[in-house]
């Protein structure tokens, strides 16, 4: 009776299924009688259906008695998924990677604190990469660093963004290169601009044609462009002025009177050449300083030229003045100053001609050009000078 029982219920299991056994060779499951793969201690074979683990809580698995090394389950709850026994833990199986990382929604991560290599097996830092990095979809741009380059519109800018925040809310502007930290910050469709150092054209939303090299100069600038700049804080009061040229620490650049980011000089058409040179030039246009503090006191006179240290007006408001040499400082508009008071001679290989002007300042010469005389002033009364 009991070998009827065991006949009826072996017929139950293997209905419609092979199951081939050989001497030295594992079993084989299937429907077309194949033997099991030589490799292979257990060969289950089949195109409806397939292999079901055993399935389990996390508590099931844990309750487990000495688990053997190797043995598979599939866990329902607490991050289910398929996990090993790997002789000590257990072990997540993830997508062919063993436990170090992690998939979450679209995001795979991994919390070791190791580091991770890419075509070395020693790396020195949380990711190496042994070879070139290449960034696509990007609309030709490359983007480095913690929100750089966050808002473009990944159009074919061609922009480079390099540095935290570095032309974090550039939409639309074309061909930018900002390197630093918050350099070209604020660009918006800005185009054409350089921007190399930390807070270089910071506020640059705008504006077209700069090139900023420098600590935080530029940092100011809106709208202003067609400007060169090179120099630690060099132009970095002014919003809106085009067309200047500084170079030097500081040049063209005092913002001590006003709060960082309300920056509001609008001189333009401005030449700055050397430490500090026009630095305090707040409307003043088109004035050329060049030489160590060069024009230093200047606020809003306009056309003025100074070259050489220390040179340039001293008061303010003074238009059209000319120094050259070392603290040449003209008192009035409209006045060329040769040198300091230390020079004793003022000489030319040419001729010297003498206008008809009548300042009346002691030791003044000038030519009558209606009588032909020349006069001279001694401090009362203009003497002519020649028969």
């Amino acid at each position: 009776m009991k070998t009827l029982e065991f006949t009826l219920i072996a017929i139950i299991l293997l209905a419609g299924t092979s199951l081939v056994m050989a001497q030295n060779q594992g079993v084989a499951i299937n429907t077309n009688g194949a033997q099991a793969h030589t490799s292979a201690m257990l060969d289950v074979t089949s195109v409806t259906g397939g292999f079901l683990a055993p399935r389990m809580t996390l508590a099931d698995r844990n309750g487990i008695s000495s688990p053997a090394t190797g043995l598979l389950i599939y866990q329902l709850d607490n991050t289910p998924g398929f996990y090993y026994y790997d002789g000590a833990i257990w072990q997540k199986v993830v997508g062919g990677f063993d436990g170090d990382w992690t998939v979450s929604g679209n995001d795979m991560y991994n919390i070791n604190s190791g580091n991770v290599g890419i075509g070395t097996s020693s790396p020195g830092a949380k990711l190496e990469v042994a070879g070139r990095i290449w960034q696509s979809d990007l609309g030709g741009s490359t983007f480095i660093g913690e929100n750089a380059g966050n808002s473009d519109d990944l159009s074919d800018n061609g922009n480079v963004f390099i540095g935290n925040n570095a032309g974090q809310t550039n939409n639309s502007g074309e061909n930018n290169i900002g390197i630093g930290v918050n350099a070209l910050l604020a660009n918006s469709s800005g185009s054409r601009n350089t921007a190399i150092g930390n807070g270089t054209l910071w506020f640059n939303g705008t504006a077209d044609n700069n090139v900023s090299v420098g600590n935080a100069s530029s940092a100011n600038n809106i709208s202003g462009g067609f400007n060169t700049v090179l120099g630690t804080w060099a132009f970095k009061a002014f919003q809106n002025s085009s067309y200047n040229t500084a170079v030097g620490f500081n040049a063209l650049g005092d913002l001590e009177p006003i709060p960082w980011a309300l920056g509001y000089y609008s001189g333009d058409r401005l030449t700055a050449v050397g430490y500090e040179a026009l630095f305090n030039n707040q409307q003043g246009v088109r004035n050329t300083a060049v030489g160590y503090h060069s024009m230093y006191e200047n606020k809003t006179g306009n056309n003025n030229t100074a070259i050489g240290y220390d040179s340039g007006p001293t008061a303010t408001g003074l238009n059209n003045t000319s120094a050259l040499g070392y603290g040449a400082v003209p008192a009035v508009s409209n006045q060329i100053i040769l040198g300091n008071a230390q020079v004793t001679q003022v000489k030319t290989a040419g001729a010297v001609t003498v206008g008809s002007a009548t300042v009346t300042e002691e030791g003044t010469i000038r030519f009558d050009s209606v009588n032909k005389h020349f006069y001279g002033w001694n401090g009362t009364a203009w003497v002519q000078l020649d028969n």
